[in-house]
């Protein structure tokens, strides 16, 4: 059965509607949300909901500043059982952890969105932030925010001295994909990027992760970066260097005022880590929303055309810092 997989939407409602209305047109019911519904835009409460109408969701380490402020703000107002009971809305495990997808606050200007994200938001929004797991399973996919596992899954396997992915890596960045010196080569008629040293040894260990869960589908988003890394089953994998695809190199259509696609067939001797981009903010020198439809043994990433100078326009009459509103609209 197909699914649609949407991430990093980043308080943008107005690519989040033009994503959840291309998903309708071609009659996907299951969409799954792999988090970081908010910071950066000025719509988190609109983001919210819709998400929670329409998808599954993983929280994202956005999501994560959000939901640790109001976790920290019930602990400290310790409301009574009465009172839950009274919102008839169960209350928050103010006992959860978060994994590694939590470090501590960003730079400052991250900072910032996240505080007035969180103003703008009512307690229900919150509540639905933090109750968000941190990962979702498929058949034979894992779907995460970033790298895949939890701490109970890093402690079993460190035991056994199986090397993970820590929860709040990159499996690449922007810097991967635009750095002076990031190497490219031609395969199979597609355009991929070396990586290599720290992402390189990420995605090594998200693949392993991968294949431990017995999966052979890895999707993950965090970097904004539509892509995907294909490696042999069975085989021993190179943590010095790896390749990926980047999409937006091998795009059908890269007018930014018209919709985009990039399909291929996934093939069963590999393991697969498939990023569908961002809808809210991407990184990849494509301004369009991007996200990706897994139909069987065929994935499709697509791109999507909104009106992103109104969603610069609201950030900067939400008072966030502008340089988030305009590099949606500037390459």
């Amino acid at each position: 059965m197909a699914y649609a997989v949407i991430s990093d939407i980043h308080s943008n409602k107005e690519a989040l509607e033009a994503v959840l209305e291309d998903i309708k047109d071609k009659n996907i019911s299951e969409i799954i949300c792999l988090g970081d519904i908010v910071g950066y835009g000025a719509d988190p409460a609109v983001c919210c909901e819709l998400v929670n109408k329409h998808c599954n969701s993983v929280m994202g380490n956005h999501d994560a500043y959000i939901a640790n402020i109001f976790i920290k703000k019930i602990i400290n107002e310790k409301p009574s059982i009465k009172e839950w009971l009274k919102q008839k809305i169960k209350p928050v495990d103010t006992k959860r952890e978060f994994g590694r997808l939590f470090r501590g606050m960003p730079n400052h200007f991250v900072y910032w969105s996240i505080q007035i994200n969180y103003s703008l938001m009512k307690d229900k929004h919150k509540r639905f932030i933090a109750r968000l797991p941190l990962e979702i399973t498929k058949e034979n996919a894992i779907l995460s925010h970033q790298s895949p596992g939890t701490d109970l899954y890093d402690y079993k396997r460190e035991k056994k001295g199986i090397r993970q992915a820590k929860y709040a890596d990159y499996i690449l960045s922007p810097g991967d994909y635009f750095s002076e010196e990031a190497e490219t080569i031609q395969k199979d008629g597609l355009i991929h990027g070396i990586l290599k040293q720290e992402h390189a040894r990420s995605a090594a260990y998200a693949l392993s992760s991968i294949q431990q869960s017995k999966k052979e589908i890895g999707i993950m988003g965090h970097s904004h970066v539509a892509s995907y890394i294909a490696y042999l089953k069975n085989q021993k994998i190179n943590d010095d260097e790896l390749t990926a695809v980047f999409i937006q190199k091998n795009m059908d259509n890269t007018d930014t005022n018209s919709k985009g696609c990039f399909e291929m067939e996934l093939n069963p001797d590999n393991v697969y880590i498939l990023n569908p981009g961002a809808v809210g903010q991407p990184r990849d020198g494509d301004l369009r929303a991007s996200y990706l439809i897994i139909d069987e043994n065929k994935v499709a990433w697509h791109r999507i055309p909104y009106d992103a100078e109104t969603t610069r326009d609201k950030i900067l009459q939400a008072r966030i810092y502008p340089g988030f509103g305009d590099r949606l609209v500037k390459k």
